[in-house]
């Protein structure tokens, strides 16, 4: 059997990628090979949450930012895993305290500015496998390829990030990011030999494999501070896209690569 850190993650991943489908607690548990009974007591032990809260989080988080960059609700509420836009409405106002349709029409807290970015152009990215390691909390955490204490291996070929959450959004220490790179696995690294994960507090997850898809996809090179990256993300998610009436991709999260030149930007797109 899987160490417990591999089959969580494995599960996580699962959740990641289907939130668009009925995710039972049958269902992602088998995933895991756990029973049931088993999987939720390591789920709720690793996430401070039930597997129910878990999923409801991502997906009202996922739904805020197709929301901010045009979809409908109707349409965000099916891409979210809600059947019914009154179900879908109820659950988004709990969560956030105002409509979907209130929520969309806002300006965004973080702002969105294409200061710091190249000309958008439109793209058909492939599929990248490799290896990644999953970080817990804000995107500044992540300390730059090359760097002192980089959690990208330095023999990589490939530096990549996974961004998943809107920090304007997600609280802090639940964003996401999965540090990603192709080449070797690494036997060794500077915290010990392929450490796991022990709780939400710990900060990265063990190193598994990795695959980013491939497909349409809108990118611009970010020229300015690892810090502006947020204002070139939401350009990217919630301005560029409609003049060409294009969609972000409900599932696919947007990632960037680490260029001499720059930081490559790249939003999947429906």
């Amino acid at each position: 059997m899987d160490r417990p850190e591999a089959a969580l993650f494995r599960a996580l991943s699962y959740i990641e990628s289907h939130l668009d489908e009925e995710l039972s607690l049958d269902r992602v548990a088998g995933t895991a090979y756990y029973s049931p009974y088993h999987f939720h007591r390591l789920f709720r032990r690793f996430t401070g949450q039930s597997l129910a809260e878990y999923i409801r989080r991502l997906r009202l988080e996922s739904a805020s930012v197709l929301l901010r960059s045009g979809r409908g609700v109707t349409e965000t509420a099916l891409a979210s895993g809600y059947w019914t836009h009154e179900a879908f409405t109820r659950a988004f106002r709990r969560r956030f305290g105002r409509s979907p349709r209130q929520f969309a029409a806002e300006e965004l807290p973080e702002g969105a500015s294409d200061r710091f970015l190249d000309r958008p152009r439109r793209t058909t990215t492939t599929a990248i496998e490799g290896w990644k390691r999953r970080i817990l909390g804000p995107y500044t955490k992540a300390i730059l390829p090359g760097n002192p204490g980089s959690p990208w291996p330095p023999e990589a070929k490939r530096c990549l990030g996974i961004s998943w959450d809107d920090p304007s959004v997600t609280r802090p220490e639940s964003i996401r990011y999965d540090v990603f790179w192709t080449g070797e696995k690494p036997v060794t690294t500077e915290r010990g030999e392929n450490p796991p994960i022990q709780t939400q507090e710990h900060q990265d997850s063990e190193i598994t494999p990795g695959r980013i898809e491939g497909g349409p996809a809108l990118a611009a090179l970010h020229k300015g501070s690892f810090d502006d990256l947020t204002a070139s993300y939401h350009y990217l998610l919630f301005m560029a896209p409609r003049p060409w009436g294009l969609r972000i991709h409900p599932v696919h999260p947007p990632y960037e690569e680490f260029l001499p030149e720059g930081i490559l930007i790249t939003v999947p797109l429906a």
